[in-house]
């Protein structure tokens, strides 16, 4: 289901020989009522057919396009798209390349999303909470931490961008402000853009320091495991510190 957020979809493409015949069992799944769109999926594969050979097309996978594959022996590259066909139209728009001994057929495959779990910890290591999140949508980490009412600011915190004034820029990635050291995961999240590596160069962080503001967690659809984040690392020095006076 395409609107299920717990699932996103993927093209696949499969070079399979028509020497025989492909072997593909078709379903219509759709029509529209006007009976001049549909939807048509692989519902499985005749037994030792070309297609069951491959052993990559699956039930569910929804035929996009018909190519000339590049071992064909052909001098045009032809493709014919069977997104919206009826079942009539996928077979006859297939048929137009009964001449080929192979061809490469596009699908869309629906796959399920994983998820990453952000482990957070306060500067002294104690631990704070956790959170999950779907792969694929970039959750701003941020917006995370205030959703779960965790607090990510410290008052003593000069802003990047007026170095004599406190508080935050409420997540415009200027001020710098919020402060995050990752100690695991760091392939789970985005990289860090030219501005905020810049910035924190300036700020002399250490090299694993991030703006929660500009943290994407899990960007990648296929992202599975765990990030572990420690808030407002900055005030450990600070607070190490006082408690010498």
């Amino acid at each position: 289901n395409l609107l299920d957020k717990n699932y996103y979809p993927k093209t696949e493409k499969v070079v399979v020989s028509r020497v025989g015949g492909i072997g593909l069992e078709l379903l219509e799944m759709a029509v529209s009522d006007d009976g001049r769109a549909g939807l048509v999926v692989v519902g499985g594969c005749a037994p030792d057919s070309n297609a069951a050979k491959t052993g990559l097309f699956q039930p569910g996978d929804a035929l996009t396009a018909i190519s000339s594959s590049e071992s064909s022996e052909t001098s045009t590259k032809r493709s014919v798209s069977l997104e919206a066909c009826t079942f009539d139209e996928t077979i006859d728009r297939m048929s137009q390349f009964a001449d080929l001994d192979t061809v490469t057929i596009t699908v869309q495959r629906i796959y399920p999303r994983n998820s990453v779990v952000t482990v957070i910890v306060g500067p002294q290591g104690e631990y704070v909470g956790n959170f999950t999140v779907l792969s694929g949508y970039g959750t701003n980490l941020r917006t995370a931490l205030q959703s779960n009412n965790i607090r990510m600011y410290d008052e003593r915190t000069y802003r990047f961008d007026s170095p004599y004034q406190q508080g935050n820029c409420g997540g415009d990635g200027t001020c710098g402000t919020c402060l995050v050291s990752i100690l695991a995961g760091k392939e789970l999240l985005n990289d860090k853009v030219r501005v905020e590596g810049m910035a924190l160069k300036k700020q002399a962080a250490p090299p694993n320091y991030r703006w929660a503001c500009r943290v994407q967690i899990a960007p990648d659809a296929s992202a599975n495991g765990e990030v572990k984040v420690k808030l407002r690392p900055q005030t450990v020095i600070w607070d190490a510190s006082s408690q010498k006076r």
